[in-house]
């Protein structure tokens, strides 16, 4: 991950916000019952692995040229809704829960991922076109 360590300490707060809002829900979702606990598990499970993999494009692109790093951040928000998609298909289907409380965690949980990609997005574009132009 040495790509995201060139983003500075705002990078590492946003991640800890998020992890926060995770925690956060966590316990929440203890106090409101065992539905509401197993739908959260299972939705911070889907959405962290939804994340991870949306992730992915967007460090390469931090170490692409500004043409293709666009391209590589579209790919991050195609693949974490593919994987969001299908996780979710898959944990309706075959795990008995209540879909209310999953599908409510897990809409909470890929805003909150999406919103701290989209802002390490935008700080990555930003690096990228920080470049000097010559003066005439």
């Amino acid at each position: 991950m040495a790509g995201i360590q060139c983003l500075g300490k705002t990078c590492w707060l946003g991640l800890s916000v998020v992890a926060a809002v995770f925690a956060a829900a966590g316990g929440i979702s203890i106090l409101l019952g065992t539905d509401a606990s197993n739908g959260c598990f299972w939705a911070i499970l889907v959405s962290g692995i939804a994340a991870c993999g949306g992730l992915v494009p967007i460090v390469y692109a931090i170490r692409a040229s500004s043409s293709l790093s666009i391209a590589f951040v579209l790919a991050s928000g195609v693949i974490r809704l593919l994987l969001a998609l299908v996780g979710a298909v898959i944990i309706v289907v075959f795990i008995r829960i209540n879909p209310m409380w999953f599908v409510v965690w897990l809409g909470l949980f890929y805003v909150v991922m999406l919103g701290w990609e989209v802002r390490l997005a935008a700080r990555m574009m930003n690096k990228h076109t920080e470049t000097k132009v010559p003066e005439i």
